[in-house]
């Protein structure tokens, strides 16, 4: 039997899954043994925005690869508030 998820993701939040020339992507599919492909949106089958899908036959696995996949993806979002935050507080003393 085989198991899937489908991780979304917006703007340049997949980069840091996919890694330099496909490194961090092939390097998760290795440790969890499953499948990982980055798709483009399909609006028609209810998907606005890329994801990722992670396919194998073990769930467990599978869930682990989509928990780091997340994670990931979290790490790139809390990245680029804390940059937008930055920006913001050095323009705010530049208008001072």
């Amino acid at each position: 039997m085989s198991y899937t998820q489908a991780i979304p993701y917006t703007g340049h939040h997949g980069a840091i899954v996919v890694g330099k020339k496909g490194v961090a992507i092939r390097g998760l599919q290795q440790e969890f043994g499953c499948k990982i492909t980055s798709k483009k949106p399909e609006p028609d089958q209810g998907r606005p925005v890329p994801y990722f899908l992670i396919e194998g036959d073990d769930i467990l696995k599978v869930s682990q690869a989509a928990i780091r996949v997340l994670t990931l993806i979290n790490t790139s979002l809390s990245r680029s508030e804390k940059q937008l935050r930055t920006e913001n507080e050095q323009l705010k003393n530049i208008s001072e």
